[in-house]
């Protein structure tokens, strides 16, 4: 009956303190999580923004172009040469882009998906805090930041590979009243350059920052199991009247 007693005191003093053991030794980096927060802001007045490229000079009927433009759309069949409509959300754009282009614009808008998801997942990481040594391995080392900043370059990557192309394509289309075509970066762009910046920024809150050794988390985990309720208890279990002994033996 007293091996029943010590063992439900036993259970009930782990079972308490299994919950503030845990809490206490999940990892969380809130400099990094805030720096995810930052970026995901950027990413996405990026997305909304419609003005990505400014052009001037060419045959193009409108000075600015936009990502969220080539999210649906389509083209339209024209009989002149070097002559082009791409009919999108809200208007009509003559002699703008090329098949080419679009299918350059669809990439970044995916590879801006991408890294929204790769960055929330970081920010969660870091700010519900892990216990598995697998995750924990991903939020030291900054795996999930350093693919944002990869994929950040990658966009500008793209975006200057469309400055190329529409360069040319503006060159092609431009009218006999213009001498010079020019193709600019805009909002957009300098938007997703920061977000790929602070990207960095919480790369380095993340890798450079010193974490215990397994060894040492271990051994917190060995000494929180005395905390003050636990000693309590141990101490309630020092208070019972102990066993008595048995008869002494007689033949």
């Amino acid at each position: 009956m007293l091996l029943l007693i010590l063992f439900q005191l036993n259970m009930e003093a782990r079972l308490m303190n299994w919950g503030t053991r845990n809490w206490k030794h999940r990892e969380r980096n809130p400099v990094s999580a805030a720096c995810s927060v930052l970026v995901l802001t950027l990413l996405a007045v990026a997305l909304a923004q419609e003005r990505w490229f400014w052009l001037h000079g060419g045959g193009c009927n409108t000075s600015t172009l936009g990502i969220i433009q080539f999210l649906g759309g389509h083209f339209t069949a024209s009989s002149e040469k070097h002559t082009t409509f791409y009919s999108s959300k809200h208007e009509l754009l003559t002699n703008c882009v090329t098949t080419e282009i679009v299918q350059q614009m669809r990439m970044i808008l995916a590879f801006i998906l991408l890294t929204l998801c790769c960055t929330l997942f970081t920010f969660v990481l870091d700010t519900i805090g892990v216990t598995s040594r697998f995750l924990k391995v991903i939020r030291r080392t900054a795996i999930g930041s350093i693919i944002t900043v990869l994929l950040c370059c990658g966009i500008c990557g793209f975006c200057y590979w469309i400055t190329v192309l529409l360069v040319e394509w503006q060159n092609t289309t431009m009218p006999p009243s213009s001498y010079k075509v020019t193709v600019r970066f805009d909002i957009g762009f300098y938007l997703t350059a920061g977000a790929g910046t602070v990207a960095v920024i919480t790369t380095a809150a993340n890798s450079l920052r010193r974490y215990p050794p397994e060894t040492d988390d271990e051994q917190g985990l060995t000494e929180n199991e005395l905390s003050p309720s636990h000693s309590q208890r141990e101490s309630s279990l020092q208070a019972l009247p102990s066993a008595a002994p048995p008869p002494p033996y007689s033949p």
